[in-house]
């Protein structure tokens, strides 16, 4: 899920330059639910992710939770505010199978490891 995470980030900052020079023909509401704003905070969550998967950090399961919670969130949108069709449109289903996927694997539990078990074989 790193590389999604991290071609999410690459596809919003491409679309924030595509996107920023049409920034005053759209009204304020577009902007931050479809336009450029949203490409910053979608691209922001997505790089974070990546970030805290890269580094192991304890707060990666989080991150990856709520980006995939964004990605789901991106297949509905288009249910809540019918848009019309654009060239990068595609129904959102890379995203729905992403979202879902993501969602799964990082809110299942994990095992809990017995410690009394050694490491290795070559431990003992």
């Amino acid at each position: 899920m790193f590389w999604v995470f991290l071609a999410s980030l690459l596809s919003s900052e491409g679309r924030f330059l595509y996107l920023i020079s049409k920034f005053h023909s759209f009204p304020l509401l577009y902007n931050v639910l479809f336009g450029p704003v949203f490409c910053v905070y979608s691209g922001a969550i997505a790089g974070a992710a990546a970030w805290t998967i890269w580094k192991r950090d304890v707060g990666a399961r989080g991150w990856a939770i709520l980006a995939c919670l964004m990605y789901i969130l991106l297949f509905l949108r288009q249910f809540i505010f019918p848009v019309r069709a654009v060239w990068w449109d595609h129904h959102y289903l890379v995203e729905l199978f992403a979202g879902l996927v993501g969602l799964v694997s990082f809110a299942w539990p994990d095992k809990q490891v017995d410690s009394s078990y050694p490491e290795t074989i070559d431990s003992r």
